[in-house]
């Protein structure tokens, strides 16, 4: 069953120009840091990934693209469909032609930033998601794309990733929290869509906002009262 979660920012489709020509195959072979994106010696070309380069990331581990300069290639296929490989971006990514991600590999999304490509792909098991959960609207899943395949099995979930609930007797964050619980009364619940449930107090709930069934932005966070939420 492919799930499209409650907390689902945007999924849209922008026309892209065709594939360029005499792509070059760059490899992530780990062999600098281990991590950073933005680590030439991380590459089997010894440089960063540019505009024509069709880039791999088939090892099991999480690549970490923060860097202030947007990523530009030509190609990216993320996974080997076996092991479980994570790239975590916080800066823009553009892809000419198509982006795979593979069974059991994930795009987290730690930004706000867009990434655009000519194809979308998401095999089976494959996901997509954002940090989470936050206190600010800091992270979203925007995905720019003239063709988006999700295929049985892949999510797009933010399941858990909306806004932070409060800590102790505080309130929760974002649009709508739960008001804070006390010694004696529970704290209130989050709003969306309605009003959050009132806890131990008849005003404690979170307001309204957002959309009952079109929902596109952040979930909100309950109160909290003598343990963390």
């Amino acid at each position: 069953m492919v799930l499209f979660a409650h907390r689902l920012l945007l999924v849209s489709l922008l026309a892209l120009p065709a594939t360029k020509s005499f792509a070059i195959p760059v490899a992530w072979n780990g062999q600098g840091d281990g991590v950073s994106w933005d680590d030439s010696n991380n590459w089997s070309s010894g440089s960063l990934p540019g505009p024509g380069d069709q880039v791999t990331i088939s090892s099991s581990q999480v690549v970490i693209a923060g860097a202030a300069a947007v990523v530009n290639i030509d190609s990216l296929t993320l996974g080997d469909g076996i092991s479980s490989t994570t790239l975590r971006t916080s800066t823009g990514v553009i892809v000419a032609g198509q982006m795979l991600v593979k069974s059991s590999s994930v795009i987290d999304f730690d930004g706000l930033e867009p990434m655009i490509a000519g194809t979308v792909v998401f095999e089976a098991n494959a996901s997509a998601t954002h940090a989470g959960p936050v206190e600010a609207s800091t992270a979203a899943i925007h995905i720019f794309t003239g063709f988006f395949d999700l295929q049985a099995g892949a999510t797009v979930s933010l399941k858990a990733k909306g806004f932070r609930g409060g800590f102790t007797l505080s309130p929760g964050f974002g649009l709508g929290p739960g008001g804070s619980g006390g010694g004696t009364s529970g704290s209130g619940g989050a709003g969306y869509g309605s009003v959050g449930g009132a806890g131990g107090l008849a005003s404690n709930g979170g307001g309204v906002y957002g959309h009952l069934i079109e929902s596109f932005d952040l979930g909100s966070g309950g109160g909290g009262s003598l343990a963390p939420c």
